[in-house]
């Protein structure tokens, strides 16, 4: 059995703020790679088998490898969500067998993965439900039924102090019905990204993402990409060899700018009144800048050469 593993924020929508929303992504790209779309990043398997279709990422079991991540701003403490709308293609049967694969999931900045959900069998007559794993393979299951062709939405709370995660379909408040289990072995860990992962399962099955929103409480994790486009913000050159880069924004408001490493720590503060934005002093290396503007805020890949 082959192991392979799998990293992206709005207007104020009611109470709920930009600062709760840590990064989107529509995937509005051209179908091909989904790397290196949006900054996302393989961490494992074949570059490039990871792909955009008609505006959706499709994970695929089978033949595929490709693990990619979107790296943010890294949480080491407290409750961060993933969601999305999710639907499973159908692959010619009811999900069947043991063999059933992790396919979204939080990652630190090494090889630790928590919060992974699962396409898994029907408990009764429906096509697949969906589960939380621990390891490759779900340890809680959804305990009604899904149909394939069908989108759902996901979301999925991984708790960085207690080492626990929760899972809803379709929910609109944090009271409604979900599942929840242990995550891993090690509570405490940094999570820095978002993954999407590629493997060999009984069936093979394919999965359509979409409207991916990582936030740090349940309410923004509701909300829709289309609350705020992140493609509003642009950063160019990037990479950058010039020793600035340009910030674009729909709006001449003031900019403030926050640059971090790899690692997390923050190497450089500013506010920008131009759209320009003096990073010489930066050494070579690759950084996650975060734009705040009028409240919203977002988060890139930044490299500097």
């Amino acid at each position: 059995m082959r192991k392979i593993y799998f990293l992206i924020v709005f207007s104020i929508v009611g109470a709920v703020s930009f600062g709760q929303v840590i990064a989107t992504d529509n995937f509005t790209y051209s179908d091909g790679p989904l790397v290196p779309n949006g900054g996302w990043e393989t961490h494992s398997g074949t570059t490039g088998n990871l792909l955009i279709v008609q505006g959706k990422a499709l994970v695929q079991h089978g033949t595929p490898d490709e693990d990619a991540n979107l790296p943010f701003t890294p949480v080491n403490s407290g409750n961060i969500y993933y969601s999305f709308d999710f639907s499973v293609n159908n692959p010619g049967g009811a999900i069947a067998g043991s063999d059933n694969e992790y396919f979204a999931h939080f990652k630190t900045s090494g090889t630790g993965f928590f919060g992974r959900m699962s396409i898994v069998p029907p408990s009764a007559n429906g096509d697949f439900a969906v589960g939380i794993a621990t390891g490759s393979e779900a340890a809680v299951a959804w305990p009604t039924d899904f149909s394939y062709d069908i989108t759902y939405r996901a979301i999925v709370r991984y708790s960085v102090t207690d080492n626990t995660s929760q899972l809803w379909i379709n929910a609109t408040s944090i009271s409604d019905a979900s599942i929840s289990g242990t995550s891993g072995t090690t509570p405490g860990s940094t999570i820095a990204s978002f993954a999407l992962r590629q493997s060999d399962s009984n069936l093979n099955e394919g999965i359509l993402v979409d409207n991916l929103i990582v936030s740090s409480t349940f309410e923004a994790a509701t909300l829709t990409t289309n609350d705020f486009n992140v493609k509003s913000f642009t950063v160019y050159p990037n990479p950058s060899t010039t020793g600035y880069v340009t910030i674009g924004s729909p709006s001449k408001s003031e900019l403030t700018i926050a640059i971090f490493d790899v690692l997390g720590k923050k190497v450089m503060t500013s506010t920008v009144v131009n759209n320009r934005l003096n990073v010489s002093r930066l050494n070579s290396g690759v950084y996650l800048i975060k734009i705040t503007q009028n409240g919203a805020s977002i988060t890139k890949k930044l490299i500097i050469k």
